[in-house]
């Protein structure tokens, strides 16, 4: 009779990382109960996780000593499974463009459906709902387990500032987006402005990114010219004046005209 662990060892064979418990019982020929015995040894011995009801992912020697395989590569396994839409995203996602000041300690992934946040081991996956990811613009970067979906430069960029309480606070957020900025092309962020009908995010960030200083004449061109691009998009909208964060109260802030933002905290960044 085939163990489950000579099992899992030929799934790795042909490839494959993850396997149901309706694949396991047919290929293996046993007892739900059996079964269910056997999976329990392997997850104590940390061979293998369930990060979806019936659903098994198998933990290769390699990643025995963070518990899971990569959060980028559990996401393209579990996201497959569950036929559910997603993107990386976030602080997760600006490091896949090598923009992330701070590593990210969870990996963050925007879901069209609402899921609890996972952990095993070291490895954890924060799931961020959005009603809708229709028309969104991402990109495929080759993993181990697939390719990834990940959020464009601007669609990231556009998130740090819808999301910036989950993103280590409005600093933390400019800092990325002074290191994203190089990717991230003017004429699609206004493409996303269109799509979104967005104007307030588009004011926070043309507000942030004019307040970056560079040494790199480069950089500041290119800077200059994405400020350009949102500051024309706003003057043909009709835009009111709101917070740069929502948390904290305005009594006695001063006014950007320009971007109609009401100046009621100071951006520190790292940089």
């Amino acid at each position: 009779m085939t163990t489950l662990d000579d099992y899992m060892k030929k799934l790795r064979s042909e490839g494959k990382a993850c396997f149901t418990k309706e694949e396991a019982l047919k290929d293996l020929g046993i007892s739900n109960v059996n079964l269910n015995a056997r999976i329990q040894r392997a997850k104590n011995k940390g061979a293998l996780i369930s990060p979806s009801r019936n659903f098994y992912v198998i933990v290769v020697p390699e990643d025995l000593s963070q518990g899971a395989p990569h959060p980028a590569d559990l996401t393209i396994m579990l996201m497959r499974h569950l036929k559910i839409n997603y993107y990386c995203c976030l602080l997760s996602a600006a490091q896949q463009y090598g923009a992330a000041h701070q590593r990210p300690m969870i990996f963050q992934v925007m879901v069209s459906k609402r899921m609890k946040k996972l952990r095993f081991g070291s490895v954890g996956i924060n799931f961020i709902y959005k009603k809708s990811l229709e028309g969104l613009p991402t990109l495929e970067i080759a993993k181990r387990e697939g390719y990834l979906k990940v959020s464009s430069p601007e669609l990231t960029a556009m998130d740090l500032i819808l999301y910036t309480c989950k993103s280590a606070g409005l600093g933390n957020v400019a800092t990325v987006l002074y290191e994203l900025i190089d990717s991230i092309s003017g004429d699609k962020l206004i493409e996303l402005a269109k799509h979104t009908s967005g104007k307030g995010w588009v004011q926070r960030l043309g507000y942030i990114l004019e307040q970056l200083d560079s040494d790199d004449e480069k950089k500041a061109k290119h800077k200059a010219r994405v400020i350009a691009k949102l500051a024309k998009y706003l003057d043909e909208q009709d835009i009111s004046y709101l917070r740069l964060t929502s948390e904290i109260g305005v009594k006695g802030c001063s006014r950007n005209s320009k971007w109609k933002i009401i100046e009621n905290t100071t951006i520190e960044s790292d940089l």
